[in-house]
């Protein structure tokens, strides 16, 4: 089985397609399958897409149900013991990428890396978490473009959920992660590039990307988490959140507390 499956959703961003593809075929080490997911665009990404049509293990042009439907459809085609999803518009830090995470790329069912991030005029490197956290999710999520996720964690806990327009990642990631306690790890590499001007960073779809992380939370958890959620937005480094913190992630009862709420809530 190869190690790695990278898959690259896209839909009428051209520019940012080749260069996507430029990054990943540029790679040193070659030894992973690489799958193309298009919506069905119509701004020449099709025709990028033939040009390079070697280099694909699989790819694709037609119409889907969004984001989510384009990523499961990636999933479905994948057969890497890790999937990396660097979307149309993302790129692999440098060449040698690849070639660097052999060692990395074992053990863990989510392994996240860090990302070169272009926000407000300027590049810096975002640091992935070393332990994920309630108060992590509360203020951030990972990023798909540096995450490594196990297609054996797909199978066993279910793809994304396609009833999520923007944040279907940042619900996956809560369910498998906090409410499931599947295994993270972080490790020291830059993966890629990210500039912050795709759809869910958007100042008009802020108020959907926020509605839909608080569905999240509801979907995964009774009330009492969710109570927690909206009250902790504004107290994120205070004591009682780092309480609160604790209470979910080293004690077994709280969610034996939480699932017995949820009973008698619904």
């Amino acid at each position: 089985m190869l190690k790695l499956s990278v898959i690259t959703i896209n839909y009428n961003n051209k520019d940012g397609l080749l260069k996507t593809i430029e990054s990943v075929i540029g790679q040193t080490n070659r030894e992973f399958e690489f799958i193309i997911i298009d919506g069905g665009s119509n701004d020449g990404s099709i025709e990028i897409i033939e040009k390079y049509r070697s280099y694909f293990t699989y790819s694709v042009s037609e119409k889907d149900n969004g984001i989510y439907h384009a990523m499961n459809k990636g999933i479905e085609k994948a057969s890497g013991e890790y999937l990396l999803f660097l979307n149309g518009g993302d790129w692999l830090f440098n060449e040698t990428v690849i070639d660097s995470l052999n060692p990395h790329l074992q053990g863990a069912d989510v392994i996240s890396g860090d990302t070169y991030i272009f926000d407000k005029s300027k590049w810096s490197v975002f640091f992935s978490e070393d332990d994920i956290t309630i108060d992590y999710f509360l203020r951030i999520s990972l990023f798909h473009q540096a995450t490594f996720i196990k297609r054996n964690l797909f199978l066993k806990c279910g793809l994304y959920d396609e009833s999520f327009k923007l944040a279907g990642d940042y619900e996956f990631f809560i369910r498998t992660l906090l409410k499931e306690n599947n295994s993270y790890k972080h490790i020291p590499v830059v993966i890629s590039h990210f500039i912050t001007d795709g759809i869910s960073n958007k100042q008009e779809f802020n108020a959907i990307n926020l509605k839909e992380r608080q569905m999240a939370w509801e979907k995964n958890f009774s009330p009492l988490v969710y109570w927690y959620f909206l009250k902790s937005k504004t107290i994120v480094d205070s004591k009682e959140l780092k309480w609160g913190n604790r209470f979910f992630k080293f004690f077994p009862l709280a969610k034996i507390i939480d699932k017995l709420f949820a009973k008698i809530w619904y």
